[in-house]
């Protein structure tokens, strides 16, 4: 057969994909599975001999739709997983089949213009200048954040690139929100800070970042002899979407001479509407900012990124040479960021950018934040008591049966995901102990499903005896 007109290998991926949009609905959410069942199952491909690819390919598919949680259906309302656009989807597969290496411009030149554009079109709503700033994709939002400290340490030290910590006079410090993002423990351990340089700032009655008390901690900082370096503020937190007093951040920031990072991991998506975009007032004034495209742009994992108004301090923290690349300009991916080889990760962004229009992914944003004011509005009506404020879909709540301790959040939590048709996550907030947490992130969702969950949690608290998990 002429290789020119021989059926294509991957032929058979859209009646695959088809298919999975048809079963999106059926069955449950939470697979009943343990490590044992799915390692038994995989013991009888001992890659011995070749099998066929379709074949193989609709036995993991089958697999990852039994045994995997099923983040795209409707009534997943669980943690920052959106369901996937099929621009997304359809990026990745060009991306894998392309193969671009983004280490340096000339080996993917229309890849690494392509992320520019996007970056710099999401660099322009939220403020940032038109020149004068760096920004990169990066594989989430975590080495995102870890490339704000980074770069605010070789910002503020440079004797730090050469000497590390050891080189400095006194401790850097960093300050996040209690209720801040548990990335920043990471990072205070891999970057040699220690976990002893973290400032874990109390939040107010509206969980956001207690700037009192952070200016408090400052003072008493400077008092000790440490050096403040870095103020996070968090622009959509992970149990209850708060997003943090970010104007004030940036004023304690500037009078005492710190860098200013926010992190948007979920929030920031919101720059693209022009009802929510408010609600990030202040994020222009950072120094560096953290947006996750895989958390509310509904784009597969993963796909952060980062921004900062200090291309000087990126280049400083990871320029080094390497004479066996092919690079030619200041800016390359290999030495401006924590990673080497990259995928092009942006494309997925760009098309789902393309396809529906900053417009189109506005709308979907909001209508999700009305089905979370539904949520809410549907469960106080109940007789449920919604303990947070946010204005970014997510809604934590709790019912004075649960907190009496006739049962609790995480036994409803238990029970809805055992039925299949829910599956929502459990979080401590201050004052309130474990409270359930829902949070709209799926295009699917509508609703009649929120409609569906509050009549099945009221049933819950009538139902005289309930199932202990």
């Amino acid at each position: 057969m002429n290789p020119a007109t021989a059926p294509s290998p991957l032929s058979f991926l859209p009646e695959l994909l088809a298919e999975h949009e048809q079963r999106l609905t059926t069955g449950p959410i939470a697979p009943a599975v343990t490590p044992a069942e799915i390692r038994a199952h995989l013991r009888r491909y001992d890659f011995a001999a070749p099998r066929d690819l379709e074949a193989l390919t609709r036995e993991v598919a089958g697999l990852f739709g039994q045994w995997n949680l099923q983040v795209p259906h409707p009534g997943y309302l669980g943690l920052f997983n959106p369901a996937t656009s099929p621009a997304s989807v359809a990026a990745d597969a060009l991306v894998a089949l392309y193969n671009p290496q983004l280490a340096v411009w000339a080996h993917a030149p229309a890849a690494q213009e392509l992320e520019r554009h996007v970056l710099h079109f999401l660099a322009d709503r939220m403020g940032y200048p038109a020149d004068g700033f760096f920004a990169n994709f990066t594989t989430g939002g975590s080495e995102a954040n870890h490339t704000a400290v980074l770069a605010a340490l070789a910002h503020r030290f440079p004797d730090y690139l050469a000497g590390g910590l050891r080189a400095l006079p006194r401790r850097p410090v960093v300050y996040v929100s209690a209720m801040g993002h548990n990335s920043f423990d990471k990072i205070a351990k891999n970057t040699g800070l220690g976990l002893d340089a973290l400032r874990k700032i109390p939040v107010d009655a509206r969980l956001k970042m207690d700037v009192d008390a952070l200016e408090r901690q400052i003072q008493l900082d400077q008092a000790a002899g440490h050096e403040p370096l870095m103020v996070v503020g968090t622009a959509g937190t992970t149990a209850s979407g708060t997003i943090d007093p970010l104007p004030r951040l940036a004023g304690v920031a500037a009078r005492h001479r710190l860098w200013f990072h926010a992190d948007a991991a979920w929030a920031g998506a919101a720059v693209l509407s022009d009802r929510l975009r408010p609600h990030l007032d202040g994020i222009a004034l950072a120094d560096s900012i953290t947006i996750d495209a895989h958390k509310w742009f509904s784009v597969a994992m993963g796909a952060g990124m980062f921004f900062t108004r200090h291309p000087a301090a990126v280049q400083a923290a990871f320029n080094i040479p390497a004479s066996y690349m092919p690079s030619h300009l200041q800016t390359e991916p290999y030495v401006t960021t924590l990673q080497w080889s990259r995928r092009c990760i942006g494309l997925k962004l760009f098309l789902a950018l393309a396809e529906q229009g900053a417009g189109g992914l506005a709308r979907q944003m909001e209508q999700q934040c009305e089905l979370a004011h539904h949520l809410s509005r549907k469960l106080h009506a109940t007789g449920w008591l919604v303990v947070n404020d946010s204005p970014v879909g997510v809604v934590n709540f709790t019912h004075p049966a649960l907190r009496a301790g006739s049962l609790g959040a995480p036994e409803v939590q238990q029970i809805l995901e055992r039925e299949g048709d829910f599956w929502l996550s459990t979080v401590p907030l201050p004052g309130h102990g474990p409270v359930l947490r829902a949070c709209v992130t799926s295009f699917h969702t509508r609703p009649a499903t929120v409609d569906a969950l509050v009549e099945r949690l009221n049933e819950m608290v009538a139902e005289a005896a309930l199932p202990r998990g």
